[in-house]
């Protein structure tokens, strides 16, 4: 691998981080509509490189906490302060009221078990909140609740909506009425289809790229297996397998693979301008030191000039829809969803070579796919996706609102979770076996 191959494979990590950024912001901004409580919006893992918080969030001041307003140290303004509060139930007017002040860590004071202990008395489970103090009166204290976090490692994002443990509380999310919940769940898939369509839009109406060099089959000998195989004069090769783009060492390696491991190679070709999908079974590639029969040449082509009309670029959006949705229903309806999914190294991989040969449009093109894939997946009913929150809460709906047994919970999250884990593994193992055979 080169340092060039190595650059272009790091841009798949953005391209990632705004897919899962983007989805999880579909969820933050359904959250925001139905004025449900926000705890934190988070960019990335590992350590929190910056913090900063939003929202405003009025909290009353009771008796039993009344000599810490005394205390100007502890509730200044821009001040980090972790509270415990008390919700107002359904059907009642009053605000939220403070019942207990918490240190940001509870490693820092050993008094804060005998606060939340203090809880108790006031006859609540009450949630708990983190915030910036931004202002303070004599009845109430001003917190922006929110937190949003950027972290070093690019490959995740994630919005936590904090619940009432005695589900009585207004403003939390697991005592928004059902269509709430499943919107805001579904607000993510939402979320990256519109990236899609987004992304596909801009293909659309940028100018195209130089496409990638392709080989044009300048002759077929008579009699030989390329011909056998269905090969004519004049074809393009545009793809081989996995591989876009191929090119004539490629295409040998792949079809002497094939013959040795009895598993046909596909080719998608361009003939006559028509898309022509063609299966070469092992009996007709070429063994060892055995000549297929073609004459190769590697073509390009011609760079297109200026931006399109409005009329082209329709056409080409609706095109661009076509295309993903033919290659998506044709992966299910041909059964070979199992042979073309590919994990996290083979993605990287497709990730370089596109964005060396095609520029902004294969990048595009690339965060398309990504954001489509990721809609579709999250959709399935496994932990811990959306499809199987969706899904959860529909069963509690059902049941007027009865949990299910937190031992079902468990169970289904791990092994939906140890299932996801097996999976990538396993599609980085084909991937890394692929790549080195």
């Amino acid at each position: 691998m080169t340092l060039s191959d190595l650059l272009y494979g790091l841009t798949f990590l953005p391209l990632l981080l705004i897919v899962l950024t983007i989805h999880e912001a579909g969820h933050y901004i359904a959250a925001r509509l139905y004025k449900l409580r926000i705890a934190s919006f988070q960019i990335g893992l590992g350590p929190t490189l910056f913090r900063w918080y939003r929202g405003t969030t009025q909290v009353e001041w009771t008796k039993e906490v009344e000599d810490l307003r005394r205390q100007p140290a502890e509730v200044e303004n821009n001040h980090i302060l972790r509270l415990a509060i008390s919700t107002p139930s359904h059907g009642t007017e009053t605000g939220p009221r403070l019942v207990a002040m918490l240190p940001t860590n509870k490693k820092d004071n050993p008094t804060s078990e005998k606060q939340l202990e203090e809880l108790k008395r006031h006859n609540t489970e009450s949630l708990q909140i983190t915030g910036r103090v931004i202002e303070q009166t004599e009845t109430t204290l001003s917190l922006a609740p929110t937190a949003f976090s950027l972290r070093p490692i690019p490959i995740a994002a994630g919005v936590s909506l904090p619940e009432d443990p005695k589900a009585a509380a207004r403003g939390v999310y697991n005592t928004a009425p059902w269509r709430q919940r499943i919107t805001l769940i579904i607000a993510g898939p939402a979320a990256n289809i519109a990236l899609f369509a987004g992304a596909l839009l801009m293909m659309s109406v940028l100018p195209t790229s130089t496409a990638p060099p392709l080989l044009r089959i300048l002759e077929v000998e008579k009699g030989s297996l390329a011909e056998q195989a269905g090969l004519q004069e004049a074809d393009i090769i545009l793809q081989i397998n996995e591989t876009l783009a191929p090119d004539a060492a490629r295409l040998s390696q792949t079809l002497k693979q094939g013959q040795a491991t009895k598993r046909a190679t596909q080719l998608e070709l361009s003939r006559n301008g028509q898309s022509v999908s063609l299966e070469v079974p092992p009996d007709l590639a070429p063994a060892p030191g055995d000549r297929w029969g073609l004459r190769l040449e590697t073509t390009a082509m011609t760079k297109e000039q200026g931006l399109p009309s409005p009329n082209e670029a329709k056409n080409r959006f609706v095109h661009l829809n076509q295309v993903y949705l033919e290659a998506f229903t044709g992966l299910i309806k041909e059964g070979r969803a199992t042979d073309s999914v590919s994990g996290p190294i083979m993605a990287i991989y497709q990730t370089t070579k596109a964005i060396e040969l095609a520029g902004i449009q294969a990048w595009l093109a690339v965060l398309a796919l990504i954001s489509l894939s990721a809609a579709i997946v999250n959709l399935l009913p496994i932990p811990p996706l959306d499809g199987y929150q969706a899904t959860i809460q529909t069963l509690k709906s059902l049941r007027k609102g009865k949990e299910l047994s937190p031992k079902l919970e468990g169970a289904l999250a791990f092994y939906g979770i140890g299932f996801l884990v097996l999976l990538t593994l396993a599609l980085t193992a084909r991937d890394v076996y692929q790549l080195t055979s």
